[in-house]
């Protein structure tokens, strides 16, 4: 058996803060993240004194991701008892996966948007209440979602699943 898995990633991101005032400031920024993966995996079984390619476990696949986003954030302390702060982000990801017998195993396209809100009120020394809302993405990693097959042991691998996709949550605290 032998397997070759390069992995590049490319990662770029801006931000910028400005106060508008001395109790309130707008944040903004842009991050794009470009993923790259190849693998190779050649598994050959030894049948009557010859080495013969297992069809079963080898496997030659790429995928490509991109995720580009941008968000918008306003924090406002109106005083030492009352803080509000609302956000938006989006978020667009193309991924691509293929093999040399299946061109677009996965051909995926899809845009979010991803609010937050968050309201923190003082009452007393040690009292405060708090309402806070998020939308969010949790992505499934290289290793869950493509198409490789790991040989841990003689008899043990573990192998992704390319149909897996993103999960989002709201949240309420």
């Amino acid at each position: 058996a032998s397997n070759l898995t390069p992995i590049l990633f490319n990662v770029l991101s801006a931000d910028y803060t400005h106060k508008l005032k001395p109790s309130s400031k707008i944040k903004a920024g842009l991050k794009g993240t470009l993923s790259k993966f190849n693998n190779d995996v050649l598994v050959r079984t030894l049948q009557k004194e010859t080495w013969r390619v297992d069809p079963t476990f080898t496997n030659e696949s790429e995928l490509e991701e991109q995720i580009l986003a941008g968000y918008t954030a306003v924090e406002w302390e109106q005083s030492e008892d009352l803080q509000i702060s609302a956000g938006l982000r989006y978020e667009y990801t193309d991924s691509y996966l293929s093999t040399p017998d299946q061109k677009g195993l996965i051909d995926r396209q899809f845009g979010n948007f991803f609010p937050s809100f968050r309201l923190s009120k003082r009452w007393a020394e040690n009292q405060k209440i708090q309402f806070a809302y998020s939308k969010r993405i949790t992505r499934p990693n290289f290793n869950d979602m493509a198409p490789f097959v790991f040989f841990i042991g003689p008899n043990t691998f573990v192998a992704g699943n390319p149909a897996l996709r993103p999960s989002v949550s709201n949240g309420l605290d």
